[in-house]
């Protein structure tokens, strides 16, 4: 079997009233525990 590769995602959450930003690759459990975290996820490729 294939090792899972990660997908680039854009994530979003406002801290200290200010929209942050990140676009980086993360494995799915990755993404579930940045959603856990409060971060929303935009887009996924």
């Amino acid at each position: 079997m294939a090792k899972r590769k990660p997908k680039w995602v854009l994530l979003h959450r406002i801290e200290d009233g200010r929209n942050v930003y990140l676009y980086e690759p993360l494995r799915k459990y990755e993404i579930q525990s940045r959603i856990r975290k409060g971060w929303k996820v935009i887009e996924s490729r």
